[in-house]
């Protein structure tokens, strides 16, 4: 019973570790995640960096006035 108990928490914690690691990095390539963006150096020594992206199918000018909309 016991061993059932240890897989069970093992379980559980590899599907927390994989759930942050992708949540973290939801849509970015290895590329973006390597890129410098404005604003890295503002904390130097983070606990946590979190990269998400997407890629939208529209011009910039065209997706800005959304993103401003959004704060």
């Amino acid at each position: 019973m016991a061993h059932l108990g240890r897989s069970a928490a093992a379980l559980a914690v590899a599907g927390y570790a994989a759930l942050q690691l992708l949540g973290r990095r939801a849509g970015s390539t290895r590329a973006e995640r390597r890129m410098a963006l404005p604003g890295d150096g503002a904390v130097r020594h983070p606990h946590a960096v979190t990269d998400h992206a997407i890629t939208i199918g529209a011009p910039p000018e065209a997706v800005w006035p959304w993103l401003t909309q959004m704060g």
